[in-house]
């Protein structure tokens, strides 16, 4: 019986780093008064956030659920569905595993 489930997206990291960028690159470059390559420095960081969000939105986004089996013979089956087990909690008789969309 599935407990929980959620969907993950493995590079959303990317639109993350993106955003820190832009937010070290403006402050410097008003604090240096380097205008010129400020504006410069703006286009490139909205570029790569662009790109970062394209890239994330585009990505195949993974499954999780955790399981709770009755015997193993359960995650035998999930396995050859498809389900790649991450982790398994014997003592509790749950599992976590994930599937690529």
């Amino acid at each position: 019986m599935i407990i929980n489930e959620w969907t993950v997206n493995s590079y959303l990291w990317t639109v993350v780093v993106a955003v820190l960028l832009l937010m070290i690159i403006i402050p410097v470059s008003v604090y240096f008064k380097n205008y010129t390559n400020s504006k410069i420095n703006i286009c490139i960081g909205i570029g790569i956030l662009v790109f970062a969000v394209i890239v994330s939105s585009l990505s195949t986004k993974e499954k999780h659920i955790y399981y709770n089996y009755k015997d193993y013979s359960e995650v035998e089956q999930l396995e050859s569905d498809g389900w790649e087990v991450v982790t398994v909690y014997d003592n509790k008789k749950i599992i976590h595993a994930k599937k690529g969309k």
